[in-house]
């Protein structure tokens, strides 16, 4: 059981705690032979940046959202036999506190077993079995998956084109009106309850550790302020710091340098 404290990758501040039980974290493993989607795809950084810049181009508005707990919507593969697991003795106690009656599957070491009908996260073909469910849910929405990348997808909802990415349960979608993609996640909403509610449909919105603002006209910024930030403190107060502050990561006299270097080996030759 994992406990940690997720901030805003723009300002760092806190925004909630999320927890999250994983299976095979100790020396339980799968079955390799169980295994037949050991990869699932997720959207390339070139190919969402592309995506932001049709989206750019066309004068698009970004939103983004993530599906809560999205792999437990996701059944657990149907081609191999049903996947048993067990909880260790503190998180067994846990369950127990909530539902006393599943103490009548703890065995003689205080741990509780269970079939795993859905897609626990830690398992091996998790990722995969809900990139299926939520490819078919786009479907039945209309959506077309591209050709190129197997998590960038395009659709007409109310008339009005969207184009999506995804990385795993993080969606970004980009659409001519605000409107029209406050009305697609309001309806993945209906399928995956609490996507609408993780909307950010400002100017500025965030996405995979990235701060997107596309307040000014043609044109998007992509950054990581929170994440240079803790960079910076993490080198000031190691043994390299502190860290010099500059514009840019090449250093000031970059061109000077290489100009004397290359007249210096100028003269040389000629000598």
């Amino acid at each position: 059981m994992l406990v940690k404290a997720k901030s805003h990758p723009h300002t760092g501040a806190f925004v909630k705690l999320k927890g999250r039980l994983v299976a095979c974290q100790t020396t339980a493993r799968q079955d390799p032979s169980q295994i037949n989607y050991p990869t699932t795809p997720t959207v390339s950084q070139t190919a969402l940046y592309v995506v932001l810049t049709i989206a750019t181009s066309k004068g698009y508005v970004l939103a983004t959202g993530d599906v809560p707990a999205a792999y437990l919507f996701a059944k657990t593969n149907p081609k191999h036999a049903k996947l048993h697991a067990y909880f260790d003795r503190a998180t067994t106690k846990i369950a127990l506190d909530v539902n006393p009656e599943l103490q009548a599957v703890v065995d003689d070491k205080g741990r509780l077993w269970g079939a795993l009908d859905y897609s626990l996260y830690g398992l091996v073909e998790s990722g995969a079995m809900w990139y299926l469910l939520v490819s078919k849910t786009l479907e039945e929405m209309g959506f077309v998956v591209s050709d190129v990348d197997p998590c960038v997808w395009f659709g007409m909802f109310h008339g009005e084109e969207i184009i999506l990415a995804l990385y795993v349960d993080d969606i970004a979608a980009a659409a001519r009106k605000r409107r029209t993609l406050r009305r697609f996640f309001r309806e993945l909403d209906k399928t995956y309850p609490g996507v609408y509610d993780s909307m950010c449909d400002d100017a500025l919105v965030t996405y995979l550790g990235c701060s997107i603002s596309a307040e000014e006209e043609g044109v998007t910024y992509v950054n990581q302020p929170e994440f240079v930030r803790k960079l910076l403190e993490d080198f000031n107060n190691g043994p390299s710091g502190p860290v010099k502050e500059r514009s840019a990561p090449a250093p000031v006299d970059l061109t000077r340098a290489r100009f004397s270097a290359t007249r210096g080996r100028s003269t040389s030759a000629r000598c």
